[in-house]
């Protein structure tokens, strides 16, 4: 079985922990996402497949609703 995938680009993407019950994210991680993704004015490329989503050279692999 293939892993289907969605690539789009996005103008505006804002990545937080959800739900807030994990652990805290280190302040290096909260920057580096402030600074490649949050608050970066700038296109970034997104790609969502079944079990992760990249955006620009970021992964995400927990994923739940």
């Amino acid at each position: 079985m293939t892993d289907s995938e969605i690539q789009f680009q996005a103008e505006k993407v804002f990545v937080h922990r959800w739900p807030h019950d994990p652990p805290l994210w280190g302040e290096t991680t909260k920057q580096e996402m402030d600074e490649s993704i949050n608050k970066n004015p700038e296109m970034k490329n997104i790609l969502v497949s079944e079990k992760s989503i990249k955006i620009q050279n970021t992964v995400f692999t927990n994923l739940k609703k």
